[in-house]
C-alpha cells in the first residue's frame, strides 16, 4: 500500500489575537470585555441602542459574521466613548 498524505497543524499556545480591531462574535467579545457584560446585553445596544447624556440615541456597530454579529474592542469602546457625550 501506498504511504498517506499526513498533514501536520501547529497549534499555538499563546494568547488568542488580542487586536483592537479584530471582528469577533458577540458571545467572544462578553467574555473579554471589563464588567463582562452579557451576550444579551451586546446584542441589546446593538439592534435598540441606549440614550447618551444628551439624549442622542448611540448604537453599537457590528458586522455580519458567519454564526451571528460580531464587533469588536475598539467599535465597543466608541460606543461607550460615545455614552459620555
Amino acid at each position: 500500500m501506498g504511504q498517506r498524505n499526513q498533514v501536520c497543524i501547529a497549534i499555538s499556545m499563546e494568547e488568542p489575537n488580542t487586536d483592537i480591531n479584530v471582528n469577533l462574535p458577540l458571545k467572544t467579545l462578553c467574555r473579554m470585555l471589563p464588567n463582562a457584560p452579557s451576550y444579551f446585553a451586546l446584542y441589546r445596544w446593538a439592534t435598540y441602542g441606549m440614550s447618551s447624556k444628551s439624549g442622542k440615541l448611540v448604537k453599537l456597530e457590528t458586522v455580519r459574521l458567519t454564526g451571528g454579529l460580531g464587533s469588536s474592542i475598539s467599535k465597543y469602546q466608541k460606543f461607550i466613548d460615545d455614552l459620555q457625550d
